[in-house]
C-alpha cells in the first residue's frame, strides 16, 4: 500500500477503505458504461447516470477533505463524464406560453398484474388529459377502460395477455388509426384532428425489455422499425410510450437525433418513471417525443396508482402553421 493510502486509511481505517473501494468501483462502472455500443450489459450500465453522479459527488467531498487527490482526480473525471449526459436534463427555461391547439397527453404503463382498476379510472378523470397513451392492457384492463367511453369515444384497444397489450383513448377524433407490429409487439399510429381542424400524427409503442442479449437485441431491431415508419412523415409527429431505454443511453440518444425528435422532459428535470417500488434506483423509461412543430408548455409526473410505473403527463402547443 502506498504511503499515502497508508495516512488515507490511518486517518479513519473502515471509512477510508471504503472510499477507495467505492471510489474505484464507482469509477470502473462509469468506464464500462462507456464501452456501451459493445454489449447489452454495458448498455444496461448507462441507465444509471444520475445515481454514479450522486455517489460520485459525496466521494469526492471526502476524497478532497482527505486530501487524497489522485483519488479525487478519477472520481470527478468520470463524474464529469455522468454530469455531461445529464446537463441537458436540467431545469432551465420556463415552460413556453401555448401559441396555437394544445393537447395534454398521458402516457401509462398500466402493469399487467396490477388490478386496481378504480384507482387508475379516478386518476384519469382527475387530470382528464385529451389523450391517454396506455401500455400492458391486458384483457382485464381493456374491459374495465369501457368505464371511460363516455369521456373517450375515440378509441383502438389491443388488449394482450402478455405484457404488450396497448389501446388509444382519445377526446379528439382519430384518423385512419391503426395497429402496427414492431417485431410482434403492436403499436398505435393514427393521426389526431386538434381543436383547429389541424393535425398531428401520434404514434404509442412497449418496446421489449433488454433483460437478455435476445431482448436487447429485439428491441434495438424495434427502434430500427420504427424509425423506417416514421422516416417519410414530415409534419407534426408525436412519439409515446414504454421504450424500455433512457436517454442516458447512447442507443436511444442516437436515435433520437437520426429522426429529429426531441425528449418533452429535455431541460425540465430528472423524473424517473420507473421504478415506483426503489425510487432511489428510478429512471426514465417512458417518454414523450416530439417534432420541432411543438413547444411544451407543461411536463410533470402523476402520482402512483398500483402500476411499477409512474404515468407521465405532457401538455403540448402546435406552433403556427
Amino acid at each position: 500500500m502506498s504511503n499515502r493510502l497508508r495516512e488515507l486509511t490511518r486517518r479513519g481505517p473502515l471509512i477510508g477503505l471504503l472510499t477507495i473501494v467505492a471510489t474505484l468501483g464507482i469509477s470502473l462502472i462509469s468506464a464500462l458504461a462507456l464501452l456501451a455500443p459493445a454489449s447489452w450489459v454495458f448498455e444496461l450500465l448507462t441507465h444509471f447516470r444520475l445515481q454514479y453522479l450522486a455517489v460520485q459527488l459525496t466521494l469526492l467531498a471526502l476524497l478532497t477533505w482527505q486530501r487524497y487527490w489522485g483519488l479525487a482526480a478519477l472520481c470527478a473525471a468520470f463524474g464529469l463524464v455522468n454530469a455531461t449526459t445529464a446537463v441537458a436534463y436540467l431545469p432551465r427555461a420556463p415552460l413556453a406560453l401555448a401559441a396555437g391547439p394544445t393537447i395534454k397527453l398521458m402516457t401509462v404503463n398500466l402493469y399487467g398484474r396490477n388490478h386496481d382498476h378504480a384507482r387508475f379510472i379516478e386518476l384519469a378523470r382527475r387530470e382528464s388529459p385529451d389523450v391517454i397513451l396506455l401500455v400492458e392492457v391486458t384483457p382485464s384492463w381493456a374491459r374495465a377502460l369501457e368505464t371511460l367511453a363516455v369521456e373517450y369515444p375515440h378509441r383502438l384497444v389491443s388488449p394482450r395477455q402478455s405484457a404488450y397489450g396497448i389501446a388509444l383513448l382519445s377526446r379528439l377524433p382519430l384518423l385512419e388509426p391503426q395497429i402496427v407490429d414492431l417485431l410482434g409487439s403492436p403499436a398505435v399510429d393514427t393521426t389526431l384532428r386538434l381543436a383547429d381542424n389541424r393535425i398531428a400524427r401520434l404514434v404509442g409503442v412497449h418496446l421489449r425489455s433488454p433483460t437478455s442479449a435476445a431482448h436487447s437485441a429485439a428491441r434495438n431491431t424495434q427502434l430500427g422499425e420504427l424509425e423506417d415508419l416514421l422516416a417519410d412523415y414530415a409534419g407534426p409527429l408525436i412519439v409515446t410510450g414504454d421504450f424500455n431505454a433512457t436517454p442516458y443511453s447512447p442507443l436511444l440518444a442516437d436515435w433520437l437525433e437520426r429522426t429529429g425528435l426531441d425528449d418533452a422532459r429535455r431541460g425540465r428535470g430528472f423524473s424517473a418513471t420507473w421504478p415506483t417500488y426503489f425510487p432511489i434506483l428510478g429512471i426514465p423509461i417512458d417518454h414523450c417525443l416530439i417534432s420541432e412543430h411543438f413547444t411544451v408548455t407543461e411536463q410533470y409526473q402523476g402520482p402512483v396508482f398500483g402500476s411499477d410505473h409512474y404515468p407521465v403527463l405532457t401538455r403540448l402547443s402546435l406552433r403556427a402553421s
